[in-house]
């Protein structure tokens, strides 16, 4: 048991590591320009854009809708992740909280949806 308890963690550390990951625009024009006029035979930048992958942190909560599957039919990697605050992460500066109506008027009455846009906006 503590063998798949420490896997586990080790698991879920790898994860929010892999959700902190940034990869930096800055200069990609003038770097696109250079590469052009670079040798084929060295690395950089060539292909940077297709290597990466349009990718949408989903709470392992949300795995039971359908909305997970259907951003994987729009082309979208969907990596499956306990998220604290909000349901999906589409990048480092958007999260988004998923409400069904009911829930919606629920948490609009109680405050609750007032306290989940503050976790959001300082998480």
């Amino acid at each position: 048991e503590q063998s798949v308890a420490n896997e586990n963690q080790s698991f879920d550390h790898l994860i929010r590591h892999q959700t902190h990951i940034t990869v930096s625009f800055d200069n990609l024009e003038e770097r696109r320009k250079e590469e052009e006029h670079a040798s084929s035979r060295r690395g950089g930048l060539r292909g940077v854009l297709d290597q990466l992958k349009k990718t949408v942190v989903v709470d392992m909560r949300e795995l039971r809708s359908s909305l997970p599957f259907e951003i994987y039919l729009q082309g979208l990697e969907a990596v499956p992740v306990t998220i604290g605050v909000g349901d999906y992460v589409l990048s480092r500066d958007i999260c988004v909280e998923r409400k069904a109506i009911p829930d919606l008027i629920q948490s609009l009455a109680s405050g609750r949806l007032y306290t989940q846009a503050e976790h959001m906006c300082s998480a």
